[in-house]
């Protein structure tokens, strides 16, 4: 891009590479490209940035992590490993995937201890179709639209770090729903990588938890699900923790056969603790011959061995270490069980001698320093049942002495794993940091990996797994339990029900209780015991199912499960959703249809309603029933349709669309767009419930059309806004596309507005059966003083990143083709607006910096943002003549929160002349 006074591309890519991190978050999170523009005022009261460029088929190279490498469209990204974690520092690429804000307020907040419901989606691997952060033209993608039943969305993969595509974050967000994260470990890497950042000292844990915490920052998601799935390593334990008594006695070979779990010792003399000047030296068993001495001490079982020597490997045989002295006891009464054990053992030895002497090489034998401190978790890291051999040699007694010679040999049955010892520092760390940093942030612990280091699916909360539930916010059990599993664990959880997210496949892989269809069934146990619920990829109706089925699928699924899904209520104005799903066949913008074609984009979609069928009580037959809709739209991409029956009993239907917990200011106003279908001439209404009926006046509702109404007569405004004087101005009037809107006064005192509810009634006069479809397209609930701030303008556009393509003519022998692709960022508070729209004006070769927009096409729209940045991509353009310049203009709309259409004027503006090179 070129500009007076201002080098080159190259120049400003050195200049942001030498940006550095900002001392805020919010300043990283608003860091652009460096751009070069001129700006020029074309109108007294506003500027426009113009850009000149050369076009060069050089592409403008972007990181691959953030943009598709096919068409440069900005992507979601996970992080792959360990290094790419602690490598990771906010980048100004990283605004793409920047949410919009935190969570809508709520009630009951997450903080109560209400039995909560978890959705995680796993879907194929992740990262499909809602990675596009712009969207894409899938056709039938996957959908969630059932937020009122969801407390916390997890968006699962098996990356290391899987942070969620913004698009979820956005929708979730939306609706008052937390969003986490998932870290992962799994198989061998997973075991070496947390033997990286767990078996050492405090610092290593506590970098890898900065990171987690400072990217749930960042890109404004809640926390993480901790996900552990491999078998932890083994470590020394610090010196205070050496037993007072001799754990084994002293002469010749002599080992101690133990099955005590971590934390237990059976020892029954005095062992003296090795002295900081000792040396240390573990011992296997490889070598020697076996033979049985029948000696016994109290319950426990001694193995005699001859001839034993020290070996320089760090760990001993893991079947060595077994036996406790009531099995032992049995082992001996029981002779041919005794022999099997005694034959298994040696097979492991002999095992152990052919692993020792493939891939060991000799160890320095470590001192005491070197074994308790940073290094030991190194040195001794495959003993999986935490148990050790040591001889205690003082100062200069040879490291290849016998056994015998040592002066003390100390078995040390109570050893914690090093990387497993760290989990819940770990854990508490991340969790305390993640609390400071990110309001309501979470933290939950996947049942995998027991106190032990063995990877062992509990299936529960217990004994074993409870140091990780106490160390963070909350508990996601494994998928195969039973109804004891869960009587079990009312014991442990104590006060902290909420906490435990009993785990419930939807696939029904295992042994469950309930998934599919019949999900309700592990529901209904899971309520019966008080628990939180955590459904795993209930993804399931899209992926197992027929597609073209998959909304009633959908709608059938979570209708089964609604009676054990206790909703929320979002507590904030604005209030204004037109329904839309983030897709659709086509985009409506105010009932005019701006473009055909399939589109996707989680971030556009808006609350949704509480769904499903209500019927009326007693023995009428009255019902109405809740659909998305893609067919038809007032803005966006869908409409909620709904289809009732009033039978001839009864004067009106009625059915709860939202409910709200909103401290309602003074004066409030209320607009529903909607559609009845075919001649039905039933009455459409809005409803409202409201709290504090002790303290709550209502002063008036009014009708702000010019139709009569039977229970109120109009009342005017006294200074009506601008923007609300447009609004009004449509009230009770016939729109384009059939739609209808009411709009209402609403003055209130003191209350809370609890419900929203649409309203049929049946025409006047009439006494028969009434049958109804109608189709809402918008509503709004609005503080009347909202509307009296202006907004701000859109600053400070400029263009960055520009790449060109040659592309063939639209028709035969027409102008030769250019595909313009690029990337806008401007300045605007994001608080204040649901989204962007972003247009474009093309015009022909030979315009000026001087072309006035009424000159130019009309505006066409390329798509919406939901930060201050959009990536326009293989934008056609006709390629400028010789000589000429051609003139592309870029339009950045703002959509409030209330709702309201924006002037054009108030629009941010830029425009590119752009010249073929010369030859």
């Amino acid at each position: 891009m070129e500009a007076a006074g201002i080098g080159t591309r190259t120049a400003a890519r050195r200049r942001e590479r030498r940006m550095r991190a900002p001392t805020t978050l919010e300043k990283q999170r608003d860091q652009r490209p460096g751009g070069r523009l001129t700006r020029r005022r074309i109108e007294e009261d506003q500027e426009e940035a113009v850009f000149r460029e050369v076009v060069s088929f050089t592409p403008d190279p972007l990181p691959v992590r953030y943009y598709d490498k096919d068409t440069t469209r900005p992507i979601s990204f996970y992080l792959s490993s360990l290094e790419e974690l602690l490598a990771w520092t906010p980048d100004a690429e990283d605004g793409f995937n920047v949410a919009s804000g935190p969570p809508e307020c709520r009630q009951p907040p997450l903080s109560s201890q209400r039995p909560r419901t978890l959705m995680c989606h796993d879907m194929m691997g992740g990262y499909l179709d809602d990675k596009f952060i712009q969207g894409s033209a899938t056709q039938t993608p996957y959908s969630f639209y059932h937020w009122q039943y969801i407390d916390i969305f997890v968006y699962f993969s098996h990356h290391v770090v899987t942070i969620p595509p913004v698009g979820w974050t956005n929708a979730a967000h939306r609706h008052g729903v937390c969003v986490l994260g998932t870290f992962i470990t799994e198989w061998k890497d997973g075991e070496r990588l947390c033997e990286a950042f767990l078996a050492g000292d405090e610092r290593s844990y506590r970098a890898v938890a900065d990171q987690l915490v400072l990217i749930a920052q960042f890109f404004r998601f809640d926390g993480w699900l901790i996900n552990i799935e491999n078998s932890l390593s083994v470590s020394m334990p610090a010196p205070g923790a050496w037993p007072a008594s001799p754990c084994a006695p002293r002469g010749p070979s002599a080992m101690l056969l133990s099955l005590t779990r971590p934390g237990l010792c059976y020892c029954s003399a005095s062992c003296i603790p090795a002295r900081a000047g000792s040396n240390l030296q573990p011992l296997s068993l490889f070598t020697g011959r076996w033979t049985f001495s029948s000696v016994m001490s109290r319950n426990l079982a001694w193995l005699s061995l001859a001839s034993l020597v020290p070996s320089r490997r760090p760990c001993l045989p893991p079947l060595s270490l077994l036996c406790l002295g009531c099995m032992c006891d049995f082992l001996f009464m029981v002779p041919s069980l005794f022999i099997g054990f005694y034959l298994l053992l040696i097979a492991e030895s002999m095992s152990f001698l052919l692993q020792k002497e493939k891939k060991v090489g000799p160890l320095a034998a470590p001192s005491a320093r070197q074994l308790w401190g940073r290094g030991a978790s190194r040195t001794t890291t495959c003993l999986p049942l935490g148990l050790s051999v040591l001889s205690v040699r003082d100062q200069g007694a040879p490291h290849d002495s016998p056994l015998w010679a040592s002066r003390r040999v100390c078995l040390h049955p109570s050893l914690q794993l090093a990387a497993v010892g760290n989990v819940p520092h770990f854990l508490r760390y991340l969790t305390s940091q993640l609390h400071q940093q990110v309001p309501g942030g979470l933290v939950l612990w996947y049942d995998s990996v027991v106190s032990s280091g063995q990877l062992k699916w509990q299936d529960e909360l217990n004994e074993q797994n409870r140091v990780f539930f106490d160390s963070c916010d909350g508990f996601f059990t494994n998928y195969n339990w039973r109804e004891e599993h869960l009587e079990r664990m009312l014991g442990q959880a104590g006060e902290r029900l909420a906490d435990v997210y009993v785990g419930v496949d939807v696939f029904a892989r295992g042994n469950v209780v309930g998934g599919r269809f019949d999900t309700d069934k592990s529901l209904e146990l899971i309520r019966k015991h008080g628990f939180s619920a955590a459904l795993f990829a209930p993804g399931w109706v899209y992926e197992c199912l027929e597609k073209g089925d998959f909304f009633q699928n959908q709608d059938k699924f979570w209708s089964l499960l609604e009676r054990y899904l206790p909703t929320h209520s979002i507590c904030s104005l604005p209030f204004v959703t037109s329904f839309c799903l983030g897709m659709g066949t086509r985009r409506v913008c105010y009932g005019q249809e701006e473009a055909v074609g399939p589109w996707y984009h989680p971030s556009a979609q808006e609350i949704q309603p509480l769904f499903g069928e209500h019927r009326l009580e007693g023995a009428g037959r009255g019902w109405v029933k809740m659909h998305c809709c893609l067919e038809d739209a007032w803005n966006g991409g869908s409409s909620l349709l709904i289809r009732g029956l009033i039978p001839p009993e009864v004067g009106n239907v009625a059915v709860r669309l939202f409910s709200l917990q909103v401290p309602v200011p003074p004066k409030v106003f209320l607009s529903l767009v909607y559609k009845l279908e075919g001649t039905s001439a039933v009455g459409v209404a809005l409803e409202l419930t409201t709290g504090d009926a002790g303290s709550c006046h209502v002063g008036g509702i009014s009708v702000l059309s010019a139709e009569t109404s039977s229970r109120r007569s109009p009342r005017p405004l006294r200074v009506p806004p601008t923007k609300l004087a447009k609004w009004v101005g449509r009230c009770g009037q016939q729109l384009s596309g059939g739609w209808v809107q009411r709009c209402y006064e609403v003055n209130l005192r003191g209350c809370l507005l609890q419900d929203l509810f649409v309203s049929f009634s049946r025409p006047p006069g009439s006494q028969k059966e009434e049958n109804f479809i109608c189709r809402l397209g918008e509503l709004q609930v609005v503080d009347a003083n909202s509307l009296l701030t202006p907004l701000p303008q859109v600053q400070a556009l400029t263009v960055s990143h520009v790449r060109w393509q040659l592309a063939a003519s639209e028709w035969e022998g027409g102008p030769a083709g250019l595909r313009l692709s690029c990337t806008l960022h401007w300045a605007y508070l994001l608080p204040r607006v649901r989204c962007f729209r972003i247009h474009c004006c093309r015009g022909s070769e030979g315009g000026s910096p001087s072309s006035r927009p009424s000159e130019l096409g009309r505006p066409r729209l390329l798509g919406l943002a939901f930060v201050n940045r959009y990536r326009i991509v293989g934008l056609a353009v006709v390629a400028a003549e010789p000589g000429q310049d051609g003139r592309v203009e870029f339009l950045v709309e703002p959509v409030p929160k209330e709702g309201f259409p924006v002037p054009r004027a108030e629009w941010g503006r830029a425009a590119m002349l752009y010249s073929m090179p010369r030859t």
